[in-house]
């Protein structure tokens, strides 16, 4: 299977609800969020729509990565899960370059 041009994530909230975040080459979309709470990280989940890719392009990797520090406070942030997938091969310089505009951040990141 190729890479995928687009990945689904969902966030369940621990007070109920759940949101769910569409990235695609072109940036993200909020598909629907009915958390009652805004708590919640984005994971990999394989009944979202497409399921889990076993890999992304590197333009949807990019869109993931400029999420991870630009997301609006309300929405989730991104989990360990498509980090750890995603990112792979990827050093924090590279991912806060690409997703920062090269400024450093300190956020809940899995780089390996």
């Amino acid at each position: 299977m190729g890479k995928s041009n687009e990945i689904t994530l969902i966030a369940l909230s621990c007070f109920g609800g759940k949101a769910v975040v569409k990235f695609s080459e072109d940036g993200w979309d909020v598909v629907s969020d009915d958390r009652k709470v805004k708590d919640g990280y984005l994971h990999l989940d394989a009944s979202a729509p497409g399921g889990i890719p076993d890999d992304l392009t590197e333009p949807v990797k990019i869109q993931l990565m400029r999420y991870l520090y630009k997301h609006h406070p309300d929405l989730p942030g991104l989990g360990v899960t498509p980090q750890a997938k995603y990112f792979s091969g990827y050093s924090l310089d590279d991912v806060e370059r690409l997703g920062n505009d090269g400024e450093h951040g300190y956020y809940n990141q899995v780089i390996k």
